[in-house]
């Protein structure tokens, strides 16, 4: 499976060159970072084009930094639930074992 991911991760990186900021494989997955001025151009290649012929969109993520480091975003402390920036207050719902309701990803 490894060797099949890594290929993969190759074909990416090859026909998306100049499209993305990075292509990985780790825990048994490809991880493409997208640019976001050409993120619906990438998607509908991976869709559409018969080297790739992807059907389902599994994870989309974005991280917002344009305001990062500025008052707002004091991060001098923190807590265990993280930073106090949206973050509600709420009872402690630990996680008792076994399985992670998130996954096993270590």
């Amino acid at each position: 499976m490894t060797q099949h991911l890594q290929t993969l991760a190759a074909r990416l990186e090859n026909r998306f060159k100049g499209s993305i900021d990075g292509c990985k494989t780790a825990f048994g997955e490809v991880t493409l970072e997208v640019k976001s001025a050409k993120l619906i151009e990438v998607c509908r290649a991976l869709r559409d084009e018969p080297e790739f012929g992807f059907e389902e969109l599994v994870d989309l993520c974005g991280v917002d930094y344009l305001h990062y480091g500025t008052a707002e975003w004091a991060t001098e402390a923190a807590s265990s639930e993280g930073f106090s920036r949206g973050v509600e207050q709420r009872k402690s719902r630990r996680h008792t074992g076994g399985r992670s309701p998130l996954g096993d990803h270590a």
